[in-house]
């Protein structure tokens, strides 16, 4: 059955199916490592579930790790 609504070419036949999401997926929240070195050596790794936060993070170590202000 379908309704007049708009334009004639597109009649509206009604609404799709709801998609079906994997239900086997993991809950768990992504995790980002930021990784902080002092000269070639690493000096710290930073893991955050926010991105911007762990950039955030590790900008300012490394700041503070080269003194400066």
């Amino acid at each position: 059955m379908a309704c007049m609504r708009g334009t004639p070419v597109a009649p509206c036949e009604g609404m799709l199916p709801a998609p079906d999401f994997d239900k086997e997926a993991p809950a768990e929240p992504r995790v980002y490592h930021f990784t902080v070195q002092r000269g070639m050596a690493i000096a710290l790794v930073i893991e955050t579930c926010d991105w911007y936060a762990g950039l955030l993070q590790a900008a300012m170590t490394r700041v503070r790790i080269e003194g400066q202000k």
